[in-house]
């Protein structure tokens, strides 16, 4: 295969360092406000870091993946600081679009925008564990997702970022690892159709719902129709 071109690996290792600042930032009260730069940022460089992935490999999930990261990302960044700059009617309009109730619209919005988006990374995330078992460990990122209304409508949010920091260090580590030139075999794309990801599919949809029909349906649906893309 031919690999000519921008090589992913900065993009995604800049970007994912960029996501762990992010959340280490929320924890530190004042400091918080890097995150209004950080988090752009790491949309950015996340958002071409999969986009460079889809390709040099040629497969439509990596490229979804990066356009809904961008999109999403940056549509969620403005709901967040649109009440500042006077775009507080995106919110609004968003929140109308998704047909969230009101009472819980702006955040209900938010994790809606998120939640989208790290689903993708995460179904990424295993799309590249044949290549190195790290992105095994950013895949944690879906326990966040499961947790993350529960926990913000109580305001405890601490275990939720702690749970996204350390799924951006080990993406961060994943992207460092990876070779320069991408290559399909680089990746070991085959790899993914069993073996430790479809066993980390089980874990996650285990831990959401104990059944096996569920279990089964995802994974039928990971390996006949995803891998494919």
């Amino acid at each position: 295969m031919e690999t000519k071109g921008l090589s992913p690996r900065p993009f995604g290792t800049a970007g994912f360092i960029l996501s762990a600042v992010t959340e280490s930032t929320l924890l530190m009260g004042p400091l918080a406000l890097i995150a209004l730069v950080s988090y752009p940022a790491s949309i950015v460089l996340r958002a071409t870091a999969w986009t460079l992935i889809g390709d040099r490999l040629k497969k439509a999930l990596f490229k979804f993946t990066g356009v809904a990261v961008g999109f999403l990302g940056g549509l969620l960044y403005l709901t967040l600081v649109g009440e500042r700059f006077g775009l507080g009617f995106l919110r609004e309009l968003l929140a109308g679009a998704l047909r969230v109730p009101s009472p819980i619209g702006e955040l209900a919005t938010i994790l809606v925008l998120w939640a989208a988006y790290s689903v993708l990374e995460f179904i990424a995330y295993l799309g590249l564990a044949g290549s190195t078992r790290t992105f095994m460990g950013a895949s944690i990122n879906m326990v966040g997702v499961i947790l993350a209304y529960p926990l913000l409508s109580i305001s405890f949010y601490h275990p939720l970022i702690l749970i996204l920091l350390v799924s951006a260090v080990f993406a961060s580590i994943g992207f460092y690892r990876l070779e320069d030139e991408v290559t399909e075999a680089s990746y070991h794309w085959g790899k993914v159709s069993s073996g430790t990801p479809v066993c980390c599919l089980r874990f996650y949809v285990n831990f959401c719902a104990p059944s096996t029909f569920v279990y089964k349906a995802f994974t039928n649906v990971y390996q006949e129709y995803v891998i494919s893309l």
